[in-house]
């Protein structure tokens, strides 16, 4: 899709906004395939599982990624 876009798999990102340096993104690949949801939990350090892909629309989904912030 990056390459569809921009003709090219590197990018430049203004995470700071246009007044700063932009970031370079390489979205050359090939590249690690992970899962989101288990890259979240490692990151996190989360004791809890997270919900279940088919579990997100539930409430009980809800109060947990509320309670993350907590």
């Amino acid at each position: 899709l990056v390459k569809h876009l921009f003709g090219t798999y590197k990018i430049k990102y203004h995470i700071h906004g246009p007044d700063h340096e932009p970031v370079e993104i390489d979205f050359t690949p090939p590249y690690k395939c992970i899962s989101l949801l288990s890259a979240l939990e490692e990151s996190l350090g989360k004791e809890d599982k997270f919900p279940l892909a088919n579990e997100l629309a539930t409430d009980e989904a809800n109060k947990f990624f509320d309670n993350l912030n907590k």
